[in-house]
């Protein structure tokens, strides 16, 4: 009897240990599932782009609206679009389609933004606000834009009136610092006797400061126009010169009064006294 007992107390232990370990595998098991499910959560990506890092002042930039949801159940996505001063207030800067939706994902749109007339570093704020389901969720995303003033290099030539030749349709170009600026290329006609303005903006992020020079050429040599391939000079970017030369007249009006009293100063006789009779 005390066998059968203890052998009916082992079976029933290794059951349970049988039944444990079934439970945690069944228990672990779950938890893959589970697990694998959640890799299949939504996500969403939202981002703006410029065409270029920097717009002189007045000008015109692309920006590049991008956004993705990923999860099956999106609806739609709207944006609005906001230029903000570097105190963080809205700019009159004009937008084109400052706000839109989409009912698809991947969502592109390209906005065309107006710089404003003042230099500065300015930020394009862009709010996506997605719908999925019954839930609404938002984005922020911000982009610095800096938008300089223009360096506007100006030349005139004119056609002579001893020349034999009208210019029509002729080719010309901005020569920086004895290189050709290919985005300069301007098309002009110059009838005999005419003169003919010529301009290009350069932004600073393109030059370097101190000293650059600059001409007009042609891509026809036998122009024999006035003016053509002459070297201008012209300085970016020397910092302010007011201080210096306020400093450099208040030392000279200091040097002039000392020379002017040194001058004007009574001179004394220090010279020996006559001899006494």
């Amino acid at each position: 009897m005390v066998r059968n007992e203890e052998g009916g107390v082992l079976t029933q232990k290794l059951n349970f240990a049988i039944f444990a370990v079934a439970l945690l595998a069944l228990t672990g098991f779950a938890g893959v599932a589970i697990a694998d499910d959640s890799s299949a959560d939504s996500y969403a990506s939202a981002d703006v782009t410029f065409s270029a890092s920097e717009v002189k002042t007045s000008g015109t930039v692309t920006a590049t609206l991008n956004f993705n949801e990923g999860d099956a159940g999106f609806s739609k996505v709207e944006y609005s679009a906001t230029l903000l001063d570097s105190t963080g207030k809205n700019t009159s800067a004009t937008i084109t389609s400052p706000t839109g939706s989409s009912a698809t994902v991947p969502f592109t749109k390209d906005l065309t933004v107006t710089a404003p007339s003042k230099a500065g570093t300015y930020t394009l704020k862009v709010v996506y606000t997605e719908t999925i389901g019954t839930e609404t969720k938002e984005y922020t995303v911000n982009k610095d834009l800096k938008v300089s003033e223009p360096v506007t290099l100006t030349v005139k030539i004119t056609n002579p009136e001893t020349s034999s030749l009208a210019i029509t349709d002729g080719v010309f170009y901005f020569v920086l610092d004895n290189k050709r600026i290919e985005e300069s290329k301007t098309t002009k006609s110059i009838a005999i006797g005419d003169t003919a303005t010529f301009t290009y903006e350069l932004l600073g992020s393109t030059l370097s400061k101190g000293k650059h020079t600059y001409s007009l050429e042609a891509a026809d040599n036998a122009y024999n126009v006035d003016g053509l391939g002459k070297e201008h000079t012209f300085y970016y970017d020397q910092g302010n010169m007011n201080a210096y030369t306020y400093l450099m007249v208040l030392l000279f009006i200091i040097v002039t009064i000392i020379a002017v009293w040194i001058y004007r100063k009574p001179v004394k006789n220090y010279g020996k006294p006559k001899a006494r009779r």
